[in-house]
């Protein structure tokens, strides 16, 4: 894993996603990462899980893995930031508003945000982003 990361990752959708994919990068990434850092994820990314999950085995798959992480919630402040973000970004550069939730709780914890979407977030002032394979 890089350096510079910071002492507590949020673990964007992303590569959780990939996790229960079975991509060996993704747990590979997971297994390093919670050994150098406090792993966490967005109340967003939970919900973002959730509804991607077709029946209530999936679901059970994805709370078991979710319970492995800190689920950060969403604060006024975030909802604030994420909407002035995305009154900014949207149109001109595609960036969506779980997105700006996701990355305004990274900077209100002073967070690395790690995704494989690392083209939205990075475009996010304050933002630090790493994007693990």
């Amino acid at each position: 894993m890089a350096t510079g990361l910071s002492d507590t990752i949020l673990v964007d959708t992303s590569i959780l996603v990939d996790f229960l994919r079975g991509t060996d990068a993704a747990a590979k990434f997971l297994d390093t990462a919670r050994a150098e850092a406090r792993l966490s994820c967005s109340a967003v990314t939970v919900a973002e899980l959730v509804v991607g999950t077709r029946t209530r085995a999936e679901q059970r798959a994805v709370e078991q893995l979710l319970a492995r992480f800190d689920t950060e919630p969403i604060t006024s402040a975030d909802s604030t930031r994420a909407l002035n973000w995305l009154r900014k970004y949207h149109h001109s550069r595609g960036v969506g508003f779980h997105d700006c939730l996701i990355a305004a709780t990274a900077v209100r914890l002073q967070a690395t945000v790690a995704t494989l979407n690392d083209k939205h977030f990075e475009q996010l002032h304050g933002v630090a982003v790493y994007r693990p394979y």
